[in-house]
């Protein structure tokens, strides 16, 4: 018997995921070819390297973005783009012959409402500018943590929500790795940072970079044991 094994928007691996976001652009005429070539040279797009990567892959990156920051939408690269004064009172009906290219930003218009944001508890530590990213990571392991009680939440010291509320900017996936605000220091110095780990449900280990959530607790004062884990990371 066959099977069909069916994925849906499906990050698999970063190395390939970025490759072919380049490889795409160079095959669309949307950089240059020595650009294309350069990014191929200098760059691997590891996790590692994701994180610190050399100065000639920062260059080649660097070198690319203006091309596809400006005046193209990444995933419908022929259609028009939204533009904030654009956005309608309600999201406009879903159709395929009145395409509504703002139709993706009503959501995040949404999240960055100051009585929305006041209501979820999010975006505490009052970050400038939209926290695209920042607000649906702290709503959804607020929600996580809420309804699915476990060990971590239950037998280890910390209050789960102050953690997810002021640390949740710092500790989202693929977020950069930055220093903590006062706010979530007191959290992390709370908490039992090792049993919370050691017990975090594995859907909220997706949401979260469990390398920085390491630093995090490092940086106020609460470091891991080294080969000790964190979720499934292992604390170096």
């Amino acid at each position: 018997m066959d099977y069909i094994l069916l994925i849906g928007n499906a990050l698999i691996e970063d190395k390939a995921d970025i490759t072919g976001q380049y490889n795409f652009l160079a095959s669309h005429a949307l950089i240059l070819d020595e650009m294309a070539e350069n990014l191929k040279r200098y760059c691997s797009f590891t996790r590692t390297t994701k994180i610190e990567p050399s100065p000639q892959c920062l260059a080649a990156t660097m070198a690319v973005k203006p091309n596809i920051l400006n005046g193209i939408d990444m995933y419908r690269i022929y259609a028009p783009l939204c533009h904030n004064s654009k956005l309608t009172s309600k999201p406009t009906k879903a159709s395929v012959t009145k395409y509504d290219p703002c139709r993706d930003h009503y959501v995040h218009a949404y999240m960055n409402l100051p009585e929305v944001q006041k209501a979820l508890h999010a975006n505490v530590t009052k970050l400038n500018g939209d926290t695209d990213g920042v607000v649906t990571v702290s709503v959804f392991v607020l929600t996580l943590l809420a309804t699915k009680p476990n060990v971590a939440m239950t037998q280890c010291q910390g209050d789960p929500q102050a953690l997810a509320e002021q640390c949740g900017p710092y500790v989202q996936r693929d977020g950069p790795k930055t220093d903590p605000s006062q706010g979530c220091c007191d959290a992390i110095k709370a908490a039992d940072i090792a049993c919370i780990c050691q017990n975090i449900p594995g859907d909220v280990e997706q949401m979260l970079d469990m390398e920085n959530l390491v630093y995090v607790a490092g940086f106020c004062g609460k470091p891991l044991d080294h080969g000790s884990h964190c979720g499934s990371y292992t604390v170096p």
